[in-house]
Formats: C-alpha cells, structure tokens, sequence
C-alpha cells in the first residue's frame, strides 16, 4: 500500500498526538504498602492505600496474592482505616479485618480447600456484630454501639480468636474456620 507523503506526514502527525495525550492522561500517585506473608511464605494479605485525587481519603485496596502463581485469592476496596492480617501456623487459612477504631468491623476468612492438591480457597464473611450481639445482647440495646478490634490470632489451624472492646467492655470471640 503506497501513500502519498502528505498523508504520510498526516499519519505521523495523528499518532504523535494520540500517543502525547494518551501519555498525557496519565498521572503517577502516591502510595504505601503492608504486605502480610504467611509463614512458608506462598501467599501474601496486603493493602495498599493509593491518594488518586489531592485533599480526598486515600483509597484502600485489600488484597490475596498467591506468590508462586501471582494469582489473585481475595480483593476488597475500601478507604483508609484499621486493616491487618494474620496466617495460620500451615499457612492455610488467613483473616484479614478492616475497620475504624469504633464502628464496623468487617472480618474475611480465607481457608484452602481441604481436597488434597486443590489450589482452591474459600472466603467467608464473618459478621462480628451478629457474634457480639449474641453474646452481649444488653450492650447491643445501648445507642450507638461503638466495637473496636484489639487484637486476632489464630488459637489454632482452625479456629480464630478475636478480642473486641464493645462500648468500652472486653470481649473475646472464638471463631470455628471450617
């Protein structure tokens, strides 16, 4: 296919402005990192926060890599709060919550699929109000109620405990994974 240099030049022309404003377009944003490895060291919970708009909360991506695979396991996006991760001791199941200091305690578990040889994970949403009310129905009639995370460890490979202040009063949640 011949062209004639005039469109050549205008050819040229059209790609060299396509390509400036598609380079234009882009802008590079600040951003930090915690990355959460399990103990054989396959996987990793990680959150980013990510400032894409100047005097807005910075974005928070939650996130499950497989290393090996560089395969996604779990995402959540939300903004900048309280988030942390913890693995089990075989590094088949990790929780992960996200949450202000007083409200809304949002709790996943992810477990590896007990099928020998599966690649396979399960997420499960644990609803820690439900579980508190249930065990403190009398600070639940209060208005507002006001639960904090304080610490999450696994108790075994199995089962999760969480410790929560809920309207300044301790409680420990024992939590069955499978």
């Amino acid at each position: 296919m011949q062209f004639r240099a005039g469109t050549k030049v205008l050819l040229i022309f059209l790609g060299v402005i396509w390509f400036s404003e598609i380079a234009l377009s882009q802008q590079a944003t600040q951003s930090s990192t915690v990355i959460v490895s399990s103990p054989d060291g396959n996987y990793q919970a990680c959150w980013v926060d990510v400032i894409t708009t100047p005097r807005a909360p910075a974005r928070r991506l939650i996130f499950v890599v497989d290393v090996g695979l560089n395969k996604l396991l779990f995402t959540h996006c939300t903004f900048q709060r309280n988030t942390g991760a913890v693995w089990n001791g075989r590094s088949t199941g990790c929780a992960i919550f996200d949450a202000p200091d007083n409200a809304n305690v949002y709790l996943w578990v992810l477990t590896r699929s007990r099928e020998p040889g599966s690649p396979h994970w399960i997420e499960k949403k644990i609803d820690v109000e439900k579980l508190a009310k249930e065990r403190m129905p009398a600070i639940f009639a209060q208005n507002p109620v006001r639960m904090g995370l304080e610490k999450m460890n696994w108790k075994n490979d199995e089962a999760l405990e969480i410790e929560l202040i809920v309207n300044n009063l301790p409680l420990t949640l024992t939590i069955p994974t499978i």
